[in-house]
């Protein structure tokens, strides 16, 4: 079914004005444990207003995202779309196949496969460009996207500027990739003692 939803509040339209054009048509696209989307390369109108993917700043993380305007504390930056797999599924993997997973709720985990991880072949949704730091100047939130339904968004902690890296803090546990480093866990699992306000960063 195609639907018109107005890109301002989100919702959709039952009735189109016929003074001005106040949406994007485009296909509901719910995504599957199959299928990540069936218009991958239709990009989302408001994304295209607010970030773009280019190589990031840090050595060795591949794409990132990037302001393209000044995105306020509390703002939508990107949605964050996936195949929906079990946490079964997921946890069965080796780490370098969950690169662009992350949990949705206590059954679902969205992940974008790794043919659909550059922005040339999927930009349906781009929130799976946001790369790891600390400090982070956005995180992920549960969303409601009138195209996608029930997915992850990136949302600003704070200002960020045009031009400025969009990253998340990733979060990770004991259990953890080997790029990640987290000097508290590191200290954990050694037995080190915890130094006070001591933090850490990495890409991703």
């Amino acid at each position: 079914d195609w639907i018109i939803f107005d890109m301002s509040s989100f919702r959709p339209l039952t009735e189109v004005p016929k003074s001005k054009v106040v949406g994007e048509a485009v296909n509901l696209d719910v995504s599957t444990s199959s299928c990540l989307s069936l218009q991958p390369r239709v990009a989302d109108v408001y994304e295209t207003a607010t970030v773009s993917v280019r190589m990031s700043l840090m050595p060795g993380a591949g794409e990132g995202l990037f302001a393209k305007r000044t995105i306020y504390a509390w703002e939508y930056c990107a949605w964050y779309n996936g195949t929906r797999c079990t946490h079964q599924d997921v946890n069965a993997r080796n780490w370098e196949e969950c690169s662009n997973t992350i949990t949705l709720d206590k059954r679902v985990v969205l992940d974008v496969p790794r043919p659909f991880a550059r922005a040339k072949v999927y930009c349906a949704t781009l929130g799976h460009k946001a790369n790891h730091h600390r400090p982070n100047n956005a995180r992920y939130e549960a969303f409601e996207h009138p195209r996608f339904g029930m997915i992850k968004c990136v949302q600003a902690i704070t200002r960020i500027r045009p031009g400025e890296e969009v990253c998340v803090d990733y979060g990770y546990g004991s259990e953890r990739p080997a790029w990640y480093t987290d000097p508290e866990l590191d200290d954990a699992a050694t037995g080190k003692a915890k130094a006070p306000g001591r933090g850490g960063a990495g890409s991703g």
